[in-house]
């Protein structure tokens, strides 16, 4: 049985996709609209969201990634000299999931591709049969901004959001954020 946000939750992502997206799938629609609330503080364009979004084949469970410099969403082409000062980087992944619950498998797949991808003694280019290339870029786009700011000793801060229309987490979901959080 559902509850009342689930329903009202329904009824919103209904209307926003008919009034703004009717070409997208629901479930395509589902992680720009959690991508969008994920990074409303940011007020990112909906091509900014885009940007991000990552989520098919090949996406290590990650359907989308975006990066911020001192608040600043770092596009592909972004020019790094111009950052200047303190650096402050963070990078929002997400994954989105029109289910019931909450899955195990989905935060082993966020460890697994954290520990691929953010392991910067690792090859991105040993990577290419296994992601695909729209979360190869933005990570090597990652890499770059991380590589020139490192001696500044740059504030790096990784947020990981796993969003389903469901309401319970199971202490086994739960538990194994402690892994993942190990492993960045």
């Amino acid at each position: 049985m559902q509850t009342n946000d689930q329903i009202v939750l329904a009824q919103v992502l209904e209307e926003r996709k008919r009034n703004t997206a009717p070409e997208l799938t629901d479930a395509d629609f589902f992680e720009r609209f959690v991508a969008e609330q994920v990074l409303k503080d940011y007020d990112n364009s909906n091509d900014e969201i885009d940007e991000g979004i990552v989520g098919s084949t090949g996406d290590g469970g990650i359907d989308s990634l975006h990066t911020f410099i001192n608040g600043e969403l770092l596009h592909e082409d972004s020019d790094l000299s111009l950052f200047k000062g303190d650096i402050s980087i963070s990078v929002h992944i997400v994954q989105a999931k029109r289910a019931p619950g909450f899955s195990e498998e989905t935060i082993h797949k966020f460890r697994a591709s954290a520990e691929d991808l953010f392991d910067l003694s690792k090859e991105l280019s040993s990577f290419a049969g296994v992601y695909n290339q729209d979360l190869l870029s933005l990570v090597s786009k990652f890499r770059e901004a991380h590589n020139k700011f490192a001696g500044k000793l740059p504030a790096l801060s990784f947020y990981f959001y796993y969003v389903t229309t469901g309401t319970e987490v199971h202490p086994n979901v739960q538990r194994q954020v402690v892994t993942l959080k190990s492993a960045i």
